[in-house]
């Protein structure tokens, strides 16, 4: 009887624990004061690609949490952010990561630059994020571009991600 009670505790202290760690999911940074939320995803979580040719297209999803129709502006920057992850993560740890710049453009679905964008509460926008190459020289370098988000009516940045681009060496495929 005693083992049966010690098994019993022992299932639900288990039980309990992987429930709690499955409730536990990251909310999308907001302003709270002003009811600004929402979220930048990138398309099928495809925010890590290598680009073999001129450029790549990133696709992302801004959509509009919060109870108001509200402004958007999408700024973009090369950044080091993340590198120190990478860096642990890599095969050869005591080797430095090498970065490279890349040209950036973002595009709504016409191809067309972007400006404001503004979405009304649970709207959805689609749009590209263009990285190109700038020269023939950056090889086997990783570029971390920066994709925030901010609004007029909230003070800083919404929700942002990073895309992690790899440049190889095109004489290596």
């Amino acid at each position: 009887m005693k083992r049966v009670i010690k098994y019993i505790s022992v299932i639900c202290i288990v039980l309990v624990n992987v429930s709690l760690t499955k409730i536990t999911k990251p909310f999308p940074k907001s302003n709270l004061l002003n009811k600004c939320t929402a979220i930048l995803k990138v398309e099928n979580n495809r925010n890590s690609k290598s680009i073999f040719k001129e450029s790549i297209n990133y696709k992302l999803i801004l959509i509009n949490t919060s109870n108001k129709k509200t402004s958007y502006k999408v700024e973009i920057e090369n950044t080091k952010e993340g590198l120190k992850k990478a860096q642990r993560r890599s095969s050869k740890p005591k080797k430095a990561i090498e970065t490279s710049k890349l040209k950036v453009l973002t595009l709504n679905n016409k191809n067309k630059s972007i400006g404001e964008i503004v979405l009304k509460p649970g709207e959805k926008y689609l749009f590209k994020v263009k990285l190109s190459k700038v020269d023939n020289e950056s090889v086997n370098k990783w570029n971390l571009t920066k994709v925030k988000v901010s609004s007029p009516e909230c003070k800083g940045v919404i929700v942002s991600t990073i895309l992690k681009t790899y440049i190889p060496n095109p004489e290596l495929r």
